[in-house]
């Protein structure tokens, strides 16, 4: 007696190639709406561990930790909030400044930032930044660098913008002013491919996660730039 194996048409591969197809499109979008959340997830918690250095340091130092001039003397944010939150900054005063370890540097990554400013540099972590300050506070009343304002001089602290996200590929910054469309990404939830935009009206849906003085973050949704200084935004969470 003979036996006859079976196999599959070409119909019934055809068709099952096709149910596995379909459920792959089901699944996707799924799959990366989870991915998403769990960047924004992530990111909100980043925020709040640099809120907490930043606090310790304006303990410290009576003032918020200011924006960078460019130069090794008053070097990014990152580096001198780095020894807060546990890592040690090294060298940051030297030419360029040294870092002991790129682990201290993961602390100020966003997870869905693919293009970090200061990438593949020494001057604000080996392996980049993701968050920009707020101009507006990332200097003294005098318009020096290096110190912010003092936070208990600052108006409705828990509605004031002071650390937001930075847009991927913007070059070397670490502070936007409120009309500085083309430093800020909107990641969460994606905008323009989590790209940068050059106009609050091109923000559309997006959002992304901020920092305010107080050390609340939370999701903001829509622009946070602003094309002028009469605007509600500007004067409710930009300025002091």
């Amino acid at each position: 007696m003979t036996t006859r194996k079976e196999h599959f048409t070409l119909i019934e591969l055809l068709v099952v190639i096709a149910i596995i197809a379909v459920l792959a499109g089901m699944l996707l979008p799924a799959l990366g709406s989870a991915r998403q959340r769990a960047h924004t997830i992530s990111c909100t918690n980043t925020l709040k561990n640099i809120g907490q250095g930043v606090a310790m340091y304006a303990n410290d130092y009576g003032y918020l930790v200011g924006r960078s001039d460019g130069s090794n003397r008053f070097p990014p944010f990152s580096c001198r909030i780095a020894p807060y939150l546990g890592f040690s900054s090294g060298d940051m005063y030297s030419t360029p400044p040294v870092f002991k370890s790129t682990l201290e540097t993961q602390v100020f990554l966003c997870p869905a930032s693919q293009e970090p400013m200061y990438r593949n540099s020494n001057f604000a972590g080996k392996n980049g930044l993701s968050y920009l300050l707020n101009n507006e506070f990332g200097k003294s009343p005098d318009d020096k660098y290096g110190s912010g304002p003092q936070e208990g001089r600052i108006k409705q602290p828990t509605a004031k913008f002071y650390m937001f996200e930075g847009g991927d590929g913007t070059g070397n910054q670490d502070a936007a002013a409120y009309a500085s469309h083309n430093r800020v990404a909107y990641r969460h939830p994606v905008a323009s491919g989590g790209k940068v935009v050059s106009s609050p009206d091109l923000v559309g849906r997006g959002g992304m996660n901020v920092l305010f003085v107080a050390g609340n973050v939370s999701q903001w949704l829509g622009a946070v730039t602003t094309t002028s200084v009469d605007n509600p935004l500007y004067k409710e969470h930009w300025t002091k």
